[in-house]
């Protein structure tokens, strides 16, 4: 599959093509809402803001559990994370890191 110049474009954002957030709310969540739900927890990002920009930031909306599939239940447990002065690279020079191939398919989209 050939890959468009769009495409190309997207996959080489960098931090300064973006808004950024000025802080993040996370929140834990399990997979509980229903009798068989398979009782996954993790946290996922409830909100992102901008107060520069005076709004909200895009994130995805949907939280679906990683496991099964089905709606995730936000518990009370959440905290605000604030973005650190310091955005240096997060992996250490000279260190090999273990990478695996992305792969897309025609229904990755869906």
């Amino acid at each position: 599959m050939a890959i468009t110049e769009e495409t190309r474009n997207l996959r080489n954002t960098r931090l300064s093509d973006v808004d950024l957030p000025d802080s993040a709310w996370l929140t834990y969540a399990v997979c509980a809402g229903e009798s068989d739900s398979c009782g996954w927890g993790g946290w996922i990002i409830d909100s992102l803001v901008s107060d520069r920009m005076g709004k909200g930031l895009s994130i995805h909306e949907r939280h679906l559990c990683p496991k099964c599939g089905k709606d995730l239940f936000k518990t009370g447990a959440s905290v605000k994370f604030i973005p650190s002065d310091d955005q240096s690279e997060n992996l250490a020079a000279g260190v090999v890191y273990e990478t695996i191939p992305m792969e897309m398919s025609r229904d990755s989209h869906q």
